[in-house]
């Protein structure tokens, strides 16, 4: 048996990048998958090359900051698979790189509303169901920039720090009901084809493994936490980094 053998799942963000390669991951496991996503020809091709494998997905455009979208997603998920087991909340914005006193209220705004709106609507429309079944594991992508700090980038450092205490208030206030919440926290992940990924030492020399992540990487996380490997890992963040943090976030050369 796979690892992930009858579970349901759904995944935000799930078009390209990070949710892409955890949608793969998670059909290879025995998983069906959702996959949401408002890049809907992305999102769509996704899909299809997956179902072309014979997994069973689906893709549904989704608006992570749409409680009515949210909920939308939802109702296609029970449709065609049941109740979701596991929610990836994967979908994420960047902030423009100035300085906290030139950034404009717009971009704060849509940065949070993606970042943290996001995971809380996605939990606050999945949660009751693992309730009811007694059973649930909840993903949830924040970033090691959650915990440390470059310069400028003051909204998405603001937002993934939030995720983490997000993450640890819905595990310690769901964990009675048999719902596991994690996060995890990438480092640099480099998210193009295998053969232009960086080798340059002067931009991963920092890294004590030497490179980047990948996309495989972090999707290989969220299978461990979404399945019974973890049946007792709840509250926490996995570091996804190469020993970025370890080292003590030094930047890019």
């Amino acid at each position: 048996m796979s690892r992930l053998d009858e579970k349901v799942a759904i995944v935000s963000g799930g078009a390209r990048g990070i949710g892409a390669a955890t949608a793969a991951r998670l059909c290879r496991e025995g998983a069906r998958v959702v996959i949401g996503d408002v890049l809907e020809a992305d999102g769509h091709a996704t899909a299809a090359k997956l179902g072309e494998q014979g997994h069973d997905i689906c893709f549904v455009k989704l608006d992570v900051t749409s409680e009515q979208s949210w909920q939308s997603a939802l109702e296609t998920c029970i449709e065609r698979f049941g109740s979701p087991d596991v929610l990836v909340n994967n979908a994420g914005a960047f902030s423009k790189q100035m300085p906290l006193h030139e950034e404009d209220i717009a971009d704060w705004e849509r940065v949070l509303a993606v970042n943290i709106t996001g995971p809380f609507l996605g939990m606050r429309t999945v949660i009751p169901l693992m309730q009811a079944n007694r059973r649930g594991s909840v993903i949830n992508i924040s970033s090691g920039w959650g915990v440390v700090a470059v310069p400028t980038m003051a909204s998405y450092h603001t937002s993934k720090g939030a995720v983490l205490s997000l993450t640890r208030n819905a595990a310690v206030t769901y964990g009675r009901d048999g719902i596991r919440v994690n996060a995890i926290m990438p480092g640099n992940v480099d998210k193009r084809p295998p053969g232009e990924i960086e080798t340059n030492p002067l931009r991963t020399g920092h890294i004590p493994l030497g490179r980047h992540a990948v996309p495989a990487d972090i999707a290989a996380t969220v299978v461990y936490l979404a399945s019974e490997d973890s049946a007792f890992v709840t509250g926490t963040a996995v570091t996804v980094d190469g020993g970025y943090l370890a080292l003590g976030g030094l930047p890019d050369a």
